[in-house]
């Protein structure tokens, strides 16, 4: 397996399925994304919503993720972590006296009222009382001009980056720097998007490609380090603290399991990878590919379909056969 790279995460949430037949199976890491529309939330679910509009945004699509993902409830907030099974405490991180749900981060929280008062957005968006996010989100994304849209979700993805950055150590941002980190995004936006703006050429770089030397080969390690990399800044996005990396490609799997500096071609990867997972109870491991034919059936099944899919539970017909062989060859 080359370009279909995988990796199996496991990981210890409330009200997941992850058995077939009495056994634990993996997840496709690209399917987390959309197991948040299965947990329980603190808010009813939307009956009516501008999609649209919010679509159409001219913002970075990371920041209509996060949109996206703060109206539907579904941030990684000590609230929702809690609710999910994962005990934490759930005071707000900020003011310490109030549990930290989307809502109050975003809209109640006292220490950043001095940000909400002088983003230049108008009043009326932080006013009101509402029962959860999703109910003033909704009501903000109705009567808000596109313009100003754009302004607060590049404001609350960059109260979120400061909150992240405080879970993690990292010494919180003041509200001016919060501020302009935030303009700053929606300026530079809005010139790379400008068509009348003439962005310096690069200077083109004719390179040609030269074979690895005998008995080395370059590219389908980079790429599992690729994907071991995502599926451990997904997890900790989406709260999991005891996880299990699973590949088929031993010397990635070895260089993470070592310690010390690689000087790889690879080697900023496995820095990265630890970062994530240094703090957190992870347990990096190799299965041969005799025994990961369903991840690699889902892989190719990935690449081949015409239409995007996601596997929430269970697995698709074509590959309930493998998972039996796979279990007797890892378990027999």
């Amino acid at each position: 397996m080359a370009l279909g790279a995988k990796i199996l995460l496991f990981g210890l949430m409330k009200n997941l399925d992850y058995f077939l037949s009495g056994r634990p199976i993996g997840v496709l890491a690209r399917s987390l994304y959309f197991q948040t529309h299965s947990l329980n939330s603190a808010s009813p679910p939307l009956t009516s919503f501008a999609w649209p509009k919010l679509w159409n945004l001219q913002m970075p699509y990371k920041v209509k993720f996060f949109a996206w993902r703060a109206c539907h409830d579904s941030l990684a907030t000590y609230c929702n972590l809690n609710r999910r099974g994962i005990i934490v405490d759930t005071m707000c991180i900020a003011c310490g006296s109030t549990p930290e749900s989307a809502l109050h981060l975003f809209k109640e929280c006292r220490n950043r009222a001095a940000l909400r008062s002088s983003c230049g957005l108008p009043s009326s968006v932080f006013s009101g009382s509402y029962p959860c996010i999703r109910s003033w989100l909704s009501a903000v994304v109705t009567t808000l001009s596109p313009s100003k849209l754009t302004n607060l979700f590049s404001l609350l993805h960059h109260i979120w980056l400061d909150r992240n950055g405080q879970v993690h150590g990292e010494a919180p941002m003041t509200s001016q720097e919060v501020l302009l980190a935030s303009q700053r995004l929606s300026h530079d936006w809005q010139l790379v998007r400008n068509p009348h703006i003439q962005l310096p050429r690069r200077t083109t770089i004719v390179a040609k490609w030269q074979p690895p030397p005998p008995g080395k080969a370059r590219g389908p390690t980079t790429i599992e380090g690729v994907v071991f990399l995502f599926g451990a800044q997904l997890s900790r996005d989406l709260g999991y603290n005891n996880i299990i990396l699973e590949g088929d490609a031993l010397e990635m799997v070895i260089s993470i399991q070592k310690s010390h500096t690689s000087l790889q071609v690879y080697g900023h990867l496995l820095e990265e990878i630890h970062l994530i997972i240094d703090p957190i109870s992870c347990v990096v491991t190799h299965t041969t590919r005799d025994g990961n034919r369903v991840a690699d059936a889902l892989a190719h099944l990935g690449r081949s379909s015409p239409s995007k899919c996601v596997l929430v539970h269970g697995l698709p017909p074509s590959t309930i056969s493998l998972h039996t062989v796979d279990c007797n060859g890892l378990f027999a």
